[in-house]
């Protein structure tokens, strides 16, 4: 490892120390209580030290959501690149099934991002022509699935609702520790299957949403 790796490393590793700290006392004193001051005690640094890593705390919150974004964006890129074969609203399922585990896979920092009100792929993600953007590629299978005439004519503003009803849900099961129950994958697959019947062209079909 290079010296830049090296230091990067430290950086990162820094970084998400301080974030650690900062999901604890979210979780146990709330997102308006949690201070820059009060991380540094947790991890025996100073305030100024913290600042050289994040300008207030707000930042240590998009920090988390970066986070979880770049996860859940990474899965599903894997997805829809293994399974080009497949038609879009089996790979829309998938996407849906990786984005509802990704975020629950680290129930801690789901609720930490739940409590300080921050979200996930809303408005504020604009840049939809990037292909790192959550938006654009939901938007991209939707698009597919209607070009096939799998969907139905769809909204303007479908890939935001979906996108919203994920979070709450994934939020939801955090909150109310869904995901700790044996039938999760169960419970996931049924709001899939939900969403995917809200927005499927029945008339292309002809029955087969049946065997979805």
């Amino acid at each position: 490892m290079s010296h830049k790796e090296r230091r990067h490393k430290e950086r990162e590793d820094m970084k998400q120390m301080i974030a650690d700290a900062a999901v604890d006392l979210i979780i146990k004193d709330g997102y308006e209580n949690m201070s820059i001051r009060k991380i540094a005690n947790i991890i025996e640094y100073s305030p100024t030290t913290i600042y050289n890593y994040y300008p207030d705390k707000a930042a240590i919150i998009s920090y988390m959501v970066e986070g979880v974004q770049n996860k859940i964006v990474a899965e599903c890129k894997r997805i829809i690149t293994e399974n080009s074969s497949l038609s879009a609203d089996k790979v829309l399922i998938l996407c849906i099934n990786a984005y509802l585990q990704c975020i629950v896979k680290e129930p801690q920092m789901g609720k930490a991002i739940l409590l300080s009100g921050a979200v996930l792929f809303t408005e504020e993600d604009n840049d939809e022509d990037m292909i790192d953007s959550g938006k654009a590629l939901m938007s991209s299978l939707l698009q597919k699935g209607e070009a096939q005439g799998m969907f139905r004519k769809l909204d303007e503003n479908i890939t935001l609702i979906i996108l919203t009803s994920l979070l709450g849900f994934a939020l939801s099961s955090i909150e109310n520790q869904l995901y700790a129950l044996d039938d999760y994958d169960h419970l996931v697959s049924v709001f899939s299957d939900m969403i995917l019947r809200g927005i499927l062209n029945n008339d292309f079909f002809n029955g087969r949403v049946e065997c979805l």
